[in-house]
């Protein structure tokens, strides 16, 4: 595990500790995690390449571990995570700002690795 799993795990080990700005941190910190795998994967040296796809997956495991540990200590299912994250009323306008702002970098970095891993 790697230091950004590490701290992937911990922010999600106390979810009475998680907060707007400890989620920022982790989506900024999840954009610089995709641009250093899609510069890998983008790489001439069949090596990195590899590597990258390695970083790639195992990232995606632990988002995916956490989230599913997450929703199910809350007592809530993915379609209502979604409903609420989706619902601006639920946020501050900074934080709608910000959670939209999140939304399309990662989305953006998602399509870069998907079509670097082709």
């Amino acid at each position: 595990m790697n230091k950004f799993e590490e701290k992937i795990t911990a922010l999600f080990e106390d979810e009475n500790a998680l907060n707007t700005d400890k989620l920022e941190a982790l989506v900024k910190e999840s954009v610089t995690a995709f641009e250093e795998i899609v510069k890998g994967l983008s790489s001439t040296d069949e090596t990195v390449r590899d590597e990258s796809k390695k970083k790639a997956e195992r990232l995606r495991d632990s988002l995916e571990k956490e989230a599913y540990k997450t929703l199910k200590s809350l007592h809530l299912d993915p379609k209502e995570l979604e409903s609420f994250i989706n619902d601006p009323n639920n946020f501050s306008k900074e934080d709608w700002a910000a959670i939209q702002k999140a939304k399309t970098d990662l989305g953006n970095q998602t399509k870069d690795i998907a079509k670097e891993m082709e």
